[in-house]
């Protein structure tokens, strides 16, 4: 995620566009040299870009002072000065924007490419992604509610705000890159079923998930959905399951059907050709899941 640091300071994160200023509404607050909404940085084309807002005294980029209201690409070792006698600020990582969350002790965490998992990556009791209708929504062991930008959740007691982009935007891979739903699974599975690997086919691409904990759950939805196409219905019909009846089914706990589903995705968001990893689990409401894509295979190892 892209960072902007303070020279000898620590880093802060870039919302999708982040206003510098005086004024205490800015993201980044600076000193009393700047003006009230001093200067802008925001992500377009693949690229982080800082726009000059009329200041009094100039937003400068590696030395140079800008125009009023001139605006110019920014890379990473970019250095930038908001007024004659302020800091010098430098861009540390020019990624894409994506999610985050601050404590109210201003503990940072950062999103992976499951999703923003809160309060610990490893271990976690809330997951904030994207569904494939573009909402954001916070996953829990109970299931999921919706959520925006700079809401507060509070999760084992502490407070998060939370920051979400207007979009997200894929990192250069160097493959063109495949969506979830265009995913081809195949599921090998030992006759005790105490095995179950998973190859998938992105766009001709083998990419070996081989055995995992969390296969088994992947491949109890891939049944269910293969069930149901087999018997006629329709595809946006297939597959759905709430989730507390799959811990059911499975003799899970909901807690231990949360962290499957977030080591799954996260398994697959390890691989940078895929497209949002977590639509490896659909939502259709905020408690019915499925599997996220219908290209399925089932076969005895």
């Amino acid at each position: 995620m892209a960072k902007l640091r303070r020279q000898g300071g620590a880093a802060a994160i870039l919302r999708h566009r982040h206003l510098v200023g005086r004024a205490p509404s800015c993201h980044l607050v600076v000193g009393h040299d700047a003006s009230r909404e001093h200067a802008s940085l925001h992500y377009s084309s693949r690229s982080w870009r800082v726009r000059d807002l009329a200041s009094r005294n100039g937003t400068y980029v590696d030395g140079r002072r800008l125009g009023l209201g001139e605006e110019c690409t920014l890379e990473t070792g970019a250095t930038l000065r908001f007024g004659t006698d302020g800091p010098t600020w430098e861009l540390v990582d020019d990624a894409p924007p994506g999610a985050f969350a601050c404590s109210a002790a201003g503990e940072w965490l950062e999103s992976g490419p499951a999703g923003l998992a809160i309060p610990d990556p490893d271990t976690p009791l809330v997951v904030i992604c994207r569904d494939f209708d573009g909402r954001w929504l916070a996953e829990g062991p109970e299931g999921a509610e919706p959520i925006g930008d700079l809401d507060t959740i509070v999760v084992a007691g502490t407070s998060w705000t939370v920051h979400l982009p207007e979009h997200l935007t894929s990192t250069v891979v160097s493959r063109q890159p495949v969506p979830v739903c265009e995913l081809s699974l195949h599921f090998s599975v030992s006759q005790d079923e105490e095995h179950v690997r998973i190859v998938a086919d992105a766009a001709g691409e083998r990419l070996d998930l081989e055995s995992r904990a969390h296969h088994y759950l992947l491949l109890t939805l891939a049944r269910m959905r293969r069930q149901d196409a087999e018997t006629g219905h329709r595809d946006e019909e297939c597959g759905w399951i709430y989730q507390d009846d799959l811990a059911k089914r499975l003799g899970y706990t909901r807690q231990q059907v949360h962290l499957l589903i977030h080591r799954a995705r996260t398994q697959l968001g390890s691989h940078q050709t895929i497209v949002e990893p977590a639509r490896l689990i659909e939502r259709r409401t905020t408690r019915q899941i499925r599997i996220g894509t219908s290209r399925l295979q089932v076969e005895a190892a």
